[in-house]
Protein backbone atom coordinates (compact mmCIF):
# COMPACT_ATOMS: atom_id res chain seq x y z
CA UNK A 1 0.00 0.00 0.00
CA UNK A 2 1.55 3.34 -1.09
CA UNK A 3 1.60 6.06 1.53
CA UNK A 4 2.76 9.68 1.45
CA UNK A 5 3.82 11.34 4.70
CA UNK A 6 1.48 14.11 5.84
CA UNK A 7 3.30 17.32 6.74
CA UNK A 8 0.38 18.65 8.80
CA UNK A 9 0.74 15.65 11.10
CA UNK A 10 4.51 16.12 11.36
CA UNK A 11 5.07 12.62 10.01
CA UNK A 12 8.68 11.50 9.66
CA UNK A 13 9.61 7.82 9.72
CA UNK A 14 12.74 6.27 11.18
CA UNK A 15 14.00 3.39 9.06
CA UNK A 16 17.47 2.71 10.49
CA UNK A 17 17.24 -0.84 11.85
CA UNK A 18 20.10 -0.44 14.32
CA UNK A 19 18.45 2.57 15.95
CA UNK A 20 15.02 0.94 15.94
CA UNK A 21 16.56 -2.09 17.64
CA UNK A 22 18.30 0.18 20.18
CA UNK A 23 15.01 1.86 21.09
CA UNK A 24 13.26 -1.49 21.50
CA UNK A 25 16.10 -2.91 23.63
CA UNK A 26 16.12 0.25 25.78
CA UNK A 27 12.66 -0.71 27.03
CA UNK A 28 14.19 -3.80 28.73
CA UNK A 29 10.89 -5.63 28.61
CA UNK A 30 10.23 -8.07 31.43
CA UNK A 31 7.70 -10.86 31.79
CA UNK A 32 4.05 -9.98 31.18
CA UNK A 33 4.65 -6.25 30.67
CA UNK A 34 2.35 -4.20 28.46
CA UNK A 35 4.02 -1.58 26.28
CA UNK A 36 2.21 1.47 24.92
CA UNK A 37 3.58 2.70 21.60
CA UNK A 38 2.40 6.21 20.73
CA UNK A 39 2.34 6.89 17.00
CA UNK A 40 3.12 3.49 15.51
CA UNK A 41 3.42 4.82 11.94
CA UNK A 42 4.44 2.07 9.52
CA UNK A 43 5.14 -0.28 12.40
CA UNK A 44 8.91 -0.14 11.92
CA UNK A 45 9.53 0.15 15.66
CA UNK A 46 6.57 -2.11 16.50
CA UNK A 47 8.30 -4.91 14.64
CA UNK A 48 11.43 -4.63 16.78
CA UNK A 49 9.46 -4.37 20.02
CA UNK A 50 7.66 -7.59 19.11
CA UNK A 51 11.06 -9.29 18.77
CA UNK A 52 11.98 -8.07 22.26
CA UNK A 53 8.64 -9.12 23.76
CA UNK A 54 8.72 -12.71 22.47
CA UNK A 55 6.41 -14.42 24.98
CA UNK A 56 6.80 -11.79 27.68
CA UNK A 57 3.89 -9.45 27.13
CA UNK A 58 2.05 -7.33 24.57
CA UNK A 59 2.06 -4.02 22.71
CA UNK A 60 -0.77 -1.55 22.45
CA UNK A 61 -0.07 0.70 19.46
CA UNK A 62 -1.97 3.96 19.01
CA UNK A 63 -2.00 5.64 15.61
CA UNK A 64 -3.99 8.70 14.56
CA UNK A 65 -3.68 8.34 10.76
CA UNK A 66 -6.40 6.00 9.47
CA UNK A 67 -4.37 5.18 6.36
CA UNK A 68 -1.52 3.98 8.56
CA UNK A 69 -3.95 1.96 10.66
CA UNK A 70 -4.70 0.00 7.47
CA UNK A 71 -0.97 -0.40 6.82
CA UNK A 72 -0.43 -1.70 10.35
CA UNK A 73 -3.30 -4.18 10.16
CA UNK A 74 -2.10 -5.48 6.79
CA UNK A 75 1.46 -5.77 8.05
CA UNK A 76 0.79 -7.53 11.36
CA UNK A 77 -2.41 -9.41 10.55
CA UNK A 78 -3.68 -11.38 13.54
CA UNK A 79 -0.59 -10.90 15.72
CA UNK A 80 -1.87 -11.83 19.20
CA UNK A 81 0.72 -9.80 21.10
CA UNK A 82 -0.30 -6.56 19.36
CA UNK A 83 -3.43 -4.44 19.83
CA UNK A 84 -3.80 -1.63 17.29
CA UNK A 85 -5.94 1.34 18.30
CA UNK A 86 -7.08 4.09 15.96
CA UNK A 87 -7.01 7.31 17.95
CA UNK A 88 -5.42 10.65 18.80
CA UNK A 89 -3.32 10.57 21.99
CA UNK A 90 -4.39 14.20 22.65
CA UNK A 91 -8.02 13.11 22.94
CA UNK A 92 -7.38 10.10 25.17
CA UNK A 93 -7.53 10.31 28.96
CA UNK A 94 -3.97 9.05 29.42
CA UNK A 95 -4.33 8.37 33.16
CA UNK A 96 -7.45 6.26 32.68
CA UNK A 97 -6.04 4.53 29.60
CA UNK A 98 -2.81 3.49 31.34
CA UNK A 99 -4.72 2.09 34.29
CA UNK A 100 -7.36 0.24 32.26
CA UNK A 101 -4.79 -1.31 29.91
CA UNK A 102 -2.31 -1.96 32.73
CA UNK A 103 0.50 -0.23 30.85
CA UNK A 104 3.98 -0.72 32.31
CA UNK A 105 6.12 1.22 29.83
CA UNK A 106 5.67 3.81 27.08
CA UNK A 107 7.64 4.32 23.90
CA UNK A 108 7.15 7.07 21.34
CA UNK A 109 8.75 8.83 18.40
CA UNK A 110 6.88 12.07 18.91
CA UNK A 111 6.08 14.52 16.11
CA UNK A 112 7.45 17.89 17.12
CA UNK A 113 4.08 19.62 17.45
CA UNK A 114 3.00 17.02 20.02
CA UNK A 115 6.11 17.02 22.22
CA UNK A 116 5.25 19.72 24.76
CA UNK A 117 1.69 18.46 25.19
CA UNK A 118 2.81 14.87 25.73
CA UNK A 119 5.58 15.76 28.22
CA UNK A 120 3.16 17.82 30.31
CA UNK A 121 0.58 15.04 30.24
CA UNK A 122 3.24 12.55 31.31
CA UNK A 123 4.28 14.71 34.27
CA UNK A 124 0.64 15.20 35.31
CA UNK A 125 -0.05 11.49 35.76
CA UNK A 126 -1.03 10.31 39.24
CA UNK A 127 0.78 7.03 38.69
CA UNK A 128 3.77 6.90 36.37
CA UNK A 129 4.82 3.99 34.14
CA UNK A 130 8.07 2.40 35.27
CA UNK A 131 9.90 3.57 32.14
CA UNK A 132 9.33 5.77 29.11
CA UNK A 133 11.61 5.81 26.06
CA UNK A 134 11.11 8.86 23.87
CA UNK A 135 12.64 10.11 20.66
CA UNK A 136 12.37 13.89 20.81
CA UNK A 137 13.54 16.92 18.91
CA UNK A 138 17.18 17.26 20.06
CA UNK A 139 16.69 20.79 21.36
CA UNK A 140 13.78 19.73 23.59
CA UNK A 141 15.56 16.61 24.88
CA UNK A 142 18.61 18.71 25.75
CA UNK A 143 16.39 21.03 27.80
CA UNK A 144 15.31 18.05 29.90
CA UNK A 145 18.97 17.04 30.35
CA UNK A 146 20.26 20.59 30.83
CA UNK A 147 22.43 21.44 33.87
CA UNK A 148 20.84 24.89 33.67
CA UNK A 149 17.44 24.77 35.29
CA UNK A 150 14.22 25.07 33.31
CA UNK A 151 10.70 23.83 33.86
CA UNK A 152 11.20 20.42 32.22
CA UNK A 153 14.66 19.71 33.64
CA UNK A 154 13.49 20.43 37.19
CA UNK A 155 10.16 18.63 36.83
CA UNK A 156 11.70 15.45 35.48
CA UNK A 157 14.53 15.60 38.06
CA UNK A 158 11.88 15.55 40.78
CA UNK A 159 10.14 12.40 39.52
CA UNK A 160 12.63 10.43 37.41
CA UNK A 161 16.15 9.58 36.36
CA UNK A 162 16.70 10.61 32.74
CA UNK A 163 19.44 9.17 30.56
CA UNK A 164 20.58 10.16 27.09
CA UNK A 165 20.64 7.11 24.82
CA UNK A 166 21.62 8.41 21.39
CA UNK A 167 21.51 11.40 19.06
CA UNK A 168 19.75 10.49 15.81
CA UNK A 169 20.80 12.44 12.74
CA UNK A 170 17.99 13.90 10.63
CA UNK A 171 19.32 11.90 7.67
CA UNK A 172 17.99 8.74 9.34
CA UNK A 173 14.38 9.82 8.76
CA UNK A 174 12.14 9.91 5.73
CA UNK A 175 11.10 12.52 4.84
CA UNK A 176 14.10 14.33 6.35
CA UNK A 177 13.12 16.77 9.13
CA UNK A 178 14.89 20.10 9.68
CA UNK A 179 16.46 19.06 13.00
CA UNK A 180 18.18 16.09 14.65
CA UNK A 181 16.51 13.97 17.32
CA UNK A 182 17.65 12.46 20.60
CA UNK A 183 16.51 9.28 22.36
CA UNK A 184 15.86 9.58 26.10
CA UNK A 185 15.24 6.87 28.66
CA UNK A 186 13.12 8.08 31.57
CA UNK A 187 12.98 5.82 34.62
CA UNK A 188 10.36 7.07 37.06
CA UNK A 189 11.27 6.84 40.74
CA UNK A 190 9.45 4.21 42.77
CA UNK A 191 8.98 6.53 45.73
CA UNK A 192 7.19 9.68 44.59
CA UNK A 193 5.96 12.81 46.32
CA UNK A 194 2.17 12.86 46.62
CA UNK A 195 0.18 13.76 43.53
CA UNK A 196 -1.12 16.96 45.19
CA UNK A 197 2.44 18.01 46.08
CA UNK A 198 3.65 17.41 42.53
CA UNK A 199 0.76 19.32 40.99
CA UNK A 200 1.29 22.29 43.28
CA UNK A 201 5.07 22.23 42.77
CA UNK A 202 4.80 22.05 38.97
CA UNK A 203 2.38 24.98 39.06
CA UNK A 204 4.88 26.89 41.22
CA UNK A 205 7.70 26.14 38.74
CA UNK A 206 5.62 27.45 35.83
CA UNK A 207 5.26 30.75 37.67
CA UNK A 208 8.99 30.84 38.44
CA UNK A 209 9.82 30.42 34.75
CA UNK A 210 7.03 32.61 33.39
CA UNK A 211 9.71 35.12 32.29
CA UNK A 212 13.06 33.29 32.26
CA UNK A 213 15.07 36.42 31.43
CA UNK A 214 13.76 38.29 34.47
CA UNK A 215 14.97 37.62 38.00
CA UNK A 216 13.19 34.97 40.04
CA UNK A 217 12.24 37.67 42.52
CA UNK A 218 10.57 39.65 39.74
CA UNK A 219 8.58 36.61 38.61
CA UNK A 220 7.43 35.72 42.12
CA UNK A 221 6.44 39.20 43.24
CA UNK A 222 3.46 38.96 40.90
CA UNK A 223 2.07 36.32 43.29
CA UNK A 224 3.37 37.43 46.67
CA UNK A 225 4.47 40.61 48.39
CA UNK A 226 8.02 41.61 47.46
CA UNK A 227 8.97 42.01 51.13
CA UNK A 228 7.83 38.47 51.90
CA UNK A 229 9.86 37.01 49.01
CA UNK A 230 12.95 39.03 49.97
CA UNK A 231 12.62 37.67 53.50
CA UNK A 232 12.52 34.09 52.14
CA UNK A 233 15.54 34.72 49.90
CA UNK A 234 17.46 36.11 52.85
CA UNK A 235 16.68 33.08 55.01
CA UNK A 236 17.90 30.78 52.22
CA UNK A 237 20.96 32.93 51.41
CA UNK A 238 19.77 33.47 47.84
CA UNK A 239 20.61 36.51 45.78
CA UNK A 240 17.79 38.78 44.68
CA UNK A 241 19.59 38.96 41.32
CA UNK A 242 19.29 35.23 40.63
CA UNK A 243 17.53 34.32 37.40
CA UNK A 244 15.28 31.21 37.37
CA UNK A 245 17.82 29.05 35.49
CA UNK A 246 20.54 29.69 38.13
CA UNK A 247 18.86 27.82 40.99
CA UNK A 248 18.88 24.08 41.67
CA UNK A 249 15.97 21.73 42.28
CA UNK A 250 16.86 21.75 45.97
CA UNK A 251 16.69 25.56 46.02
CA UNK A 252 13.24 25.48 44.44
CA UNK A 253 12.00 22.87 46.89
CA UNK A 254 13.17 25.04 49.78
CA UNK A 255 11.51 28.16 48.36
CA UNK A 256 8.36 26.20 47.63
CA UNK A 257 8.16 25.00 51.24
CA UNK A 258 7.38 28.60 52.21
CA UNK A 259 4.52 28.78 49.73
CA UNK A 260 3.09 25.26 49.93
CA UNK A 261 0.66 26.07 52.72
CA UNK A 262 -1.18 28.30 50.30
CA UNK A 263 -1.61 28.44 46.53
CA UNK A 264 0.22 31.27 44.81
Amino acid sequence: MKFKAKKFLGQVFLKDKRILSLIAKSLEIHSKETILEVGAGYGNLTEFILKEIKNKGKIIAIEKDKELIKVLREKFGEEKKLEIISGDIRKIDLEKFLQEKKINKIVANLPYYLTGFFLRNLLDLKKYPSRTVLMLQKEVAEKILSPKSNFFSLSFSLVAKVKKIKIVNREKFSPKPKVDSLILKIDFLKNQKSFSFRQEFFSFLKKCFSHPRKTLLSNLKRYERKEKIEEIFQKLSLSKKNRPQELSLNDYLKIFSYFSSKKI
